[in-house]
């Protein structure tokens, strides 16, 4: 685990060993800031030249992933629970406001009509979660150099679903092409088997009207299946097999794609605001993992899934043993 180092004037600059730490600290030429990341800051002057740090966010509903890579390695990994109970706090002061209110007798005029939202309003709860990441990722800014910050919007771009020739054809027709459709048919149908509803058993892409029968490979043809299911229809339809709603469901949209990416678009503009368009940018789950399994070979994590956000598409880093978690 490296140390962190502010500088004289409290500026971030690339971490130290722990050794180098002890004897500026035995020395007197530097002082403890925080233990938790273990930071300090120095006492003498020093050159402010820095490398860029990558930092890749991984964001979610209930925690979200952070790691920042400098030099070709990974120097801090943070695991961030957000809160969950907004919307029941937000009850509780509804109910005290009105038992207030019913307990004086004057008058007071509805105030049900008189409220507007302003443009890019979120959900308090949402409101609530998009802060705390934009925080965390700023706390880590206090202490680490930051030059580009990554951030994960969605597991798949549901317009590029629609249009594969809108951008960067590499991405659909190369190496992520399986990942990138795989990923939006698990989020669907909800790693469930369209079949027998079996969950927590490895599944399988299967095809309603089969290949061989004129269907295609677009995702509007694509399920899930566990392994006795699919071998069990073989070459029938999925209506022949005695499932005809599974072909009108897989016609409708990922509805709550929309929600999700709600959030996430207000921490991308609010990083944006503070490190700079140009220096925050996007990613989807299918690149993440992706890169998390078959570049890095990792185990599903939040803090994985970070470490590969940040990497490049075949830079190979190996992830810290201790974590940092906290919750906010």
């Amino acid at each position: 685990m490296k140390v962190f180092v502010l500088s004289q004037e409290g500026k971030p600059l690339m971490p130290t060993t722990p050794r180098r730490a002890r004897v500026w600290l035995k020395a007197k030429r530097a002082r403890l800031v925080r233990q938790e990341p273990f930071t300090i800051r120095l006492r003498f002057a020093t050159k402010a030249h820095v490398q860029a740090t990558k930092v890749g966010v991984d964001t979610g509903s209930k925690d979200v992933g952070i790691a920042a890579i400098a030099n070709g390695e990974v120097v801090f990994q943070a695991e961030v629970h957000l809160r969950d109970d907004i919307t029941e706090k937000l009850t509780q002061r509804r109910q005290f406001r009105r038992n207030r209110r019913a307990r004086k007798t004057r008058y007071r005029e509805a105030r049900y009509d008189n409220r507007r939202r302003p443009d890019g309003w979120l959900p308090p709860s949402l409101h609530s979660k998009a802060e705390a990441t934009v925080k965390a990722v700023r706390f880590m800014a206090s202490f680490l150099p930051v030059g580009r910050v990554t951030v994960e919007v969605g597991r798949f771009d549901t317009q590029r679903m629609q249009n594969p020739d809108i951008a960067h054809l590499e991405y659909q027709q190369g190496e992520l092409q399986g990942y990138f459709l795989r990923e939006y048919v698990l989020a669907k149908w909800q790693r469930t088997c369209a079949y027998c509803e079996a969950r927590e058993v490895p599944l399988e892409l299967e095809h309603i009207v089969p290949r061989s029968r004129g269907g295609s490979n677009r995702a509007s043809n694509l399920t899930l299946a566990c392994h006795a299911c699919n071998r069990r229809k073989g070459q029938q339809t999925a209506a022949e097999f005695g499932f005809p709603d599974v072909q009108a469901k897989a016609r409708v949209p990922l509805k709550d794609a929309a929600h999700v990416s709600s959030l996430k678009s207000r921490v991308v503009q609010d990083l944006q605001a503070v490190f700079g368009e140009s220096q925050v940018s996007i990613t989807y789950g299918y690149e993440t993992t992706y890169k998390r399994l078959q570049v890095l070979d990792l185990p599903k994590s939040h803090t994985n899934d970070a470490v590969a956000i940040a990497c490049e598409i075949s830079e190979v880093v190996k992830p810290l043993k201790m974590v940092i978690r906290s919750a906010v």
